[in-house]
């Protein structure tokens, strides 16, 4: 299997030859093409605010295994490590790549592949890492493709270094609108997993905050679990619990870039 550690520190898929530019370090999003092969050291670890640039080579064949490394074999705790959106960047190196080529076939069936697999990240992996995870990619690659497709609307607010590096051969509007569609669905998702862990904590809560108004000192946890009361269990109350789930998700959703 391809490896996504191979991929992030050599910029290459399975020993095929990338096609790397310069690192940019300002807030654009350069991406130079290049016709040779380059070698160099690209950081890509959280505390650089560099850019990867260029291309990925990638052929038909490679698709499948290409789409499950950077979409289905990622793992929220080592995306962790990188810049967000690191995954978006490398699919969008991928379409460069057959964008140069010229392959339409293929970068139809790539960009299929990307919609198929995006979807399934969240029926496989019940943790709600994974949709926030792929909100932020799926919103980052539709950005890109913005970006550099070309249209007017896009370029006004690119340098014209960025605007020399558009697509040349595709225009990939529909597949805009499906990546949007997507974002929405997986915005869903996460919304759907917060629902499901903050629902049982809800009632408790408000029932412990009217307890309190009314002078009442009964806690959530006497209420609830009265023969257990000798133990050395937390002494966290409902509306303590309630916040630190909440402060949880937000970190979470922070930690994305969301």
């Amino acid at each position: 299997n391809v490896s996504w550690e191979h991929v992030l520190q050599n910029g290459s898929i399975s020993g095929a030859p990338s096609y790397i530019g310069q690192i940019d370090a300002s807030h654009s999003t350069p991406l130079t093409t290049t016709a040779e092969n380059v070698t160099g050291n690209v950081d890509l670890r959280r505390q650089s605010i560099r850019h990867l640039s260029g291309m990925i080579k990638c052929t038909p064949p490679e698709t499948e295994r290409i789409t499950d490394s950077v979409i289905l074999d990622l793992k929220p705790r080592l995306a962790a490590k990188y810049i967000p959106g690191i995954p978006a960047y490398i699919l969008f190196m991928c379409i460069r790549y057959i964008d140069f080529v010229d392959d339409e076939a293929h970068v139809a069936g790539f960009l299929s592949a990307v919609t198929k697999k995006i979807k399934k990240v969240p029926r496989r992996n019940e943790d709600i890492d994974y949709p926030i995870l792929w909100t932020t990619n799926t919103v980052r690659f539709l950005h890109i493709l913005q970006q550099y497709s070309g249209e007017e609307k896009y370029q006004a607010t690119n340098t014209p270094k960025q605007n020399e590096q558009a697509l040349r051969n595709f225009d990939l509007t529909d597949y805009r609108t499906i990546f949007a569609d997507l974002v929405v669905h997986l915005y869903d998702e996460i919304l759907k997993r917060i629902k499901a862990k903050l629902l049982p904590m809800i009632i408790p809560a408000i029932i412990e905050h009217e307890d309190l108004e009314s002078g009442s000192i009964v806690s959530i946890n006497s209420m609830t679990s009265a023969s257990m009361s000798n133990d050395k269990r937390s002494k966290f109350s409902a509306q303590d619990l309630l916040k630190q789930v909440l402060n949880f998700l937000i970190r979470k959703i922070l930690l994305n870039s969301i």
